[in-house]
């Protein structure tokens, strides 16, 4: 992405230097060319800070796989399919579980009809 920018602006630069010599759509071109310049300032400063948001993002994601024990190059997908199959796991286990349950849990278990 960087180097399009970097395309961008050089053709940006181009074309205002081909402008001065036509005098007759030099306005024109030259606020073309800074329009350009202008979206690829945009661009360049998000895409720095989407770098710099994904680095963030890996580092704390290698964290969290190394504190559960989980090898850092463990792919995100797999990670996330184990950790929903675990919960799953859990609520089916507490729904099943025929003691009486903390509040914390125990709205997971459905409730018997009374029969009277």
């Amino acid at each position: 992405m960087k180097q399009d920018m970097r395309k961008l602006r050089g053709r940006a630069d181009e074309i205002s230097k081909q402008s001065q010599k036509n005098t007759a759509i030099l306005k024109d071109l030259e606020r073309f060319a800074n329009d350009v310049r202008g979206f690829v300032h945009f661009f360049e400063r998000n895409v720095d800070l989407l770098c710099e948001q994904s680095s963030h993002m890996k580092s704390s994601y290698k964290d969290v796989l190394t504190w559960f024990g989980e090898s850092p190059n463990t792919d995100s997908e797999e990670y996330l399919k184990m950790l929903s199959t675990f919960q799953t796991a859990v609520v089916e286990s507490i729904k099943r579980c025929p003691h009486p349950l903390p509040d914390c849990v125990a709205y997971l278990k459905p409730v018997k009809p009374k029969t009277t």
